[in-house]
């Protein structure tokens, strides 16, 4: 038992020496979005330079496409989820339905609507690819 604290102790001071010498790896990055030489709205290149935008230069649009994709991301996983529950809800409504035949309707109706909303999600995602891939992005 003593063993094992003396080498988790040893473990740990060798921690504690070696973060503070990486730090400043980690923090090294950023250090150019900072600087004391470009005007107010212009921003330090990592090559030194000034320049009016701050990151791709290539695609002005690209972090607007981020944020739209990973926005489009979680609606469709809240749309899956959604479909899951209403096929679930329609499923019990058949189950205690009973044989009546307008619970039976509603039932339909209810796991028709479900896969109508599917086939949106999916079809929307297959349009916005295409609109994408015709636009260069």
């Amino acid at each position: 038992m003593l063993l094992h604290i003396a080498q988790n102790a040893d473990a740990i001071i060798h921690m504690a020496q070696v973060i503070p010498a990486n730090i400043h790896h980690v923090l090294q990055p950023t250090h150019h979005l900072i600087s004391q030489d470009c005007p107010p709205g212009q921003y330090a290149s990592p090559s030194g330079t000034c320049s009016s935008s701050q990151g791709n230069q290539a695609n002005p649009y690209q972090d607007i496409l981020n944020f739209a994709n990973s926005i489009l991301g979680l609606l469709q996983i809240l749309a899956m989820i959604v479909f899951g529950i209403s096929i679930v809800i329609a499923g019990m409504m058949r189950m205690m339905s009973f044989g009546g035949q307008q619970r039976i309707m509603f039932s339909n109706m209810a796991m028709t609507s479900a896969i109508i909303g599917l086939v949106i999600v999916v079809i929307a995602t297959l349009i916005r690819a295409v609109v994408l891939k015709a636009f260069g992005f």
